[in-house]
């Protein structure tokens, strides 16, 4: 939707950046990362392929944290999406084959799996190699394997195992 759109970070983004509170849910705080008023939206979906980047970039919009340069800097006269103020576990909906047409997507479902059960600090941490893993089956298999054993080791072997049975679903 996006795709050829160049944002820019408005004095409200920059200082939602800033504040230390992290009011503004993680997903919409990495893609408002990501925006720096070079990239337009194919770039964006390269460094970043979540799923739901179109979604993101109008909840920023609606709330006046991004603009089109040239743009005015307030938020737009359009109701936010849903499934921006929906919590995460009514974002990712059960996946099916659908969703898993791409590695990006199969990746950004396995996080979104993480954060829904690990929530969005401790998923940060346990979960970022998801994001990098590979394109082939094989290293997105080892990445949650390897994002298992984290939680294993450092939250809980109950939610280890829920990531584990959930996420070779998905595969």
């Amino acid at each position: 939707m996006f795709e050829r759109t160049v944002f820019a970070r408005t004095p409200a983004g920059e200082a939602a950046l800033a504040r230390l509170d992290h009011s503004l849910p993680m997903a919409l705080r990495r893609v408002l990362i990501l925006v720096d008023g070079r990239s337009d939206g194919t770039a964006l979906r390269v460094r970043a392929p979540y799923r739901d980047l179109d979604v993101s970039l109008e909840a920023l919009l609606a709330q006046g944290l991004i603009a089109a340069p040239g743009a005015a800097a307030t938020p737009i006269e359009r109701p936010m999406p849903a499934a921006a103020l929906a919590p995460v576990a009514e974002v990712a909906p059960a996946i099916g084959s659908a969703a898993m047409a791409s590695p990006a997507a199969t990746r950004q479902a396995l996080f979104d799996l993480c954060r829904q059960v690990l929530g969005d600090a401790k998923a940060e941490a346990a979960a970022k190699r998801l994001l990098t893993a590979g394109d082939e089956p094989g290293a997105i298999a080892a990445a949650l394997a390897k994002t298992v054993s984290v939680v294993r080791l450092t939250v809980d072997e109950a939610k280890a195992n829920e990531i584990k049975r959930r996420g070779e679903a998905l595969l």
